[in-house]
């Protein structure tokens, strides 16, 4: 299960603040390393300088860095963020009946906009217009214009960037508001040797983020049983790169049969699963405990709806790699 972070709880917390006031940290301090795979080098010799602005219905923050500017705001209306580079402006704005998506350069301008009853896709350039609307089921296209095959190609590597950019705008965004990464339990693996009484046993980790993140000061807690006893795989020294995973050895730390393992930053629990007949209060909803050398995973591959027995199937074992359902 995952501890969800909503808007809701933000702007919640935000109203608790008694005073409207400009807070300038006019502090100079490297940015930038993890988000934006910036060599260490490059962060100190261009660093980042940040500014804030706190209020009972808003947070507005800004962020310089040898990547580009990126600037959001939240508010009780809407969310905002935008990303300025030396060669593209992309914009995000969501509040709670729509959301749009934007990038401009020098030749195209792409947006999408997306309501509850439609999605409407428009790319422009100087060659003309192609425009996409989504409706009630059905798919309408709009088309102004000279060199379609060309403007389409244009229109389709855009999509790609702006989607890739807004995956870097949200991870941004996170480490600003100390969000914890979106890091799960991908897979588990409990074998036990019966003729020698031996164990294999291991924990997967992925990383859904479009960023590296460093486990170093994370935990990885297991209990196999309902007592108080709580274990612990090293996490020391371990870096998990953008979607990409780490196999944690977490030998004679996981119960054969049941069991809980949970994945902390700080004092937070960032993902949590139980299986076979572990009870935290609801045995129900439990994953299922591995067969004899197969193994219990995500499927599909990193997801998460919260539910652990709909989230996690047996299969067989595929550690540091997709899983196969």
């Amino acid at each position: 299960m995952r501890v969800a972070f909503m808007l809701a709880s933000i702007i919640a917390s935000l109203v608790a603040i008694p005073y409207i006031s400009q807070q300038f940290d006019n502090s100079y301090t490297p940015t930038g390393a993890l988000l934006l795979n910036i060599n260490t080098s490059d962060v100190y010799e261009i660093p980042g300088y940040t500014k804030s602005f706190e209020g009972p219905e808003r947070i507005e923050r800004e962020i310089q860095t040898s990547y580009g500017k990126f600037y959001f705001y939240i508010s009780s209306e809407e969310v905002f963020q935008k990303l300025s580079k030396s060669d593209s402006e992309i914009i995000v704005k969501s509040s709670s009946n729509s959301t749009e998506w934007s990038i401009k350069n020098s030749d195209v301008l792409l947006s999408v906009i997306k309501t509850p009853s439609k999605i409407v896709e428009r790319c422009e350039s100087k060659n003309g217009y192609i425009e996409r609307t989504i409706e009630l089921g059905s798919i309408s296209e709009k088309y102004y214009g000279m060199h379609f095959n060309e403007m389409n190609k244009s229109c389709e590597k855009m999509k790609m960037i702006l989607q890739s950019e807004v995956e870097r705008m949200e991870g941004m965004k996170k480490q600003m508001l100390n969000i914890p990464p979106k890091v799960v339990i991908n897979e588990f693996f409990i074998k036990r040797n019966e003729s020698n009484y031996t164990y294999e046993q291991w924990v997967e980790l992925y990383n859904n983020e479009v960023f590296s993140v460093n486990l170093s000061t994370w935990k990885l807690e297991t209990k196999k049983s309902e007592s108080n006893t709580t274990y612990y795989c090293d996490l020391n020294g371990i870096t998990i790169e953008a979607k990409g995973y780490v196999v944690i050895n977490c030998t004679d730390k996981l119960g054969l049969t049941k069991g809980m393992i949970m994945l902390k930053k700080d004092d937070t629990i960032v993902d949590q699963v139980t299986y076979g007949s572990f009870d935290d209060g609801i045995k129900s909803d439990n994953a299922p405990k591995p067969s004899e050398d197969r193994a219990v995973g995500r499927c599909p591959n990193g997801s998460d709806s919260d539910v652990d027995i709909l989230d996690f199937k047996e299969m067989a074992p595929t550690p540091g790699n997709e899983n196969i359902c």
